[in-house]
């Protein structure tokens, strides 16, 4: 398993979608089951102020 963080949703898009990481992708995707998930996360406070 591996897990990536990115400062935002639109810089995991890019790193995804770059040539080289796509090039990459072939290979790695041929050597077994591949399940990728993007999640966006919001950090909430411990008690929502009034």
């Amino acid at each position: 398993m591996m897990m990536l963080e990115f400062p935002s949703f639109d810089d995991a898009k890019t790193w995804y979608t770059n040539p080289s990481y796509q090039a990459a992708c072939e290979h790695r995707f041929k050597g077994g089951i591949i399940a990728l998930s993007l999640l966006r996360v919001w950090h909430l406070p411990c008690r929502l102020e009034n």
